[in-house]
């Protein structure tokens, strides 16, 4: 693309070539202007967001919300082993279930 510009360029007149450079410095200012006010925005409206969904600024959280989906979506055969007493799967479960216990105790929370 700038070889377009530069290739048009060269064959406008000096005058009508610093006017074209003026406005290409207007654009830019304008472009860069419209991205800060873009950002700014996308701050804002992520500051109201991160209110209600706590994932979006904890990686705790996204990892929360992860394994909760996983865990809703656990394969029968999963769960097939569970039932069967898979020691190293029942292990890891139950050391879940003891975590999320112990911080809903240190929060306070009812179970």
């Amino acid at each position: 693309m700038h070889l377009l510009v530069h290739a048009a360029a060269v064959r406008v007149p000096v005058n009508k070539r610093r006017c074209t450079i003026a406005m290409n410095r207007q654009a830019q200012k304008l472009v860069s202007r419209f991205n800060a006010a873009s950002t700014k925005r996308m701050a804002r409206a992520n500051a109201k967001d991160a209110a209600n969904r706590p994932e979006l600024t904890s990686r705790l959280w996204k990892q929360i919300e992860d394994v909760t989906d996983m865990l809703n979506d656990t394969p029968i055969s999963e769960i097939e082993a569970l039932r069967t007493g898979d020691d190293a799967r029942v292990e890891k479960i139950m050391a879940l279930l003891q975590s999320v216990k112990r911080v809903m105790t240190e929060a306070k929370l009812k179970q």
